[in-house]
C-alpha cells in the first residue's frame, strides 16, 4: 500500500516539534531574563528609572543556547527542529526585521 503524502508531512512535522519547542522556550526565557537584567540595572542605578532594558532578549536566548549546546550538549530528539529553526525560522525573522527597519 502506498503511503499518503499527508502522513509523511505529519511525520516530518512531528519530528521537528521538539526542537522548535526548545527554541521557543529559550526565546521566552531569554526575554524574561533580559527584563530581569533591566530591572536589576535600574535597581543598581546604572540606568535611569523608566528606561527599557538595554539587553536584548534574543541576545540572552542566543547566549543561553550556546551555553547549553557547549556544556551539556543537545539530545538527538531536538537536533532536527533546532536545525530547522536556524535555517528557516531565523532567516524569516531576519527578513521581517529588515522590512521593519525599511519602513
Amino acid at each position: 500500500m502506498k503511503e499518503i503524502p499527508i502522513r509523511k508531512g505529519i511525520q516530518k512535522l512531528a519530528h521537528l516539534v521538539p526542537g522548535i519547542a526548545l527554541c521557543l522556550l529559550l526565546t521566552f526565557i531569554g526575554s524574561y531574563m533580559a527584563e530581569l537584567l533591566g530591572i536589576l540595572l535600574i535597581a543598581l542605578n546604572v540606568i535611569p528609572e523608566g528606561s527599557a532594558s538595554p539587553v536584548s532578549g534574543i541576545f540572552v536566548a542566543i547566549l543561553a543556547g550556546a551555553l547549553i549546546r557547549n556544556t551539556i550538549g543537545l539530545h538527538s530528539i531536538f537536533t532536527a527542529g533546532v536545525q530547522y529553526s536556524l535555517k528557516k525560522i531565523l532567516r524569516f525573522g531576519i527578513i521581517l526585521l529588515g522590512l521593519r527597519l525599511s519602513f
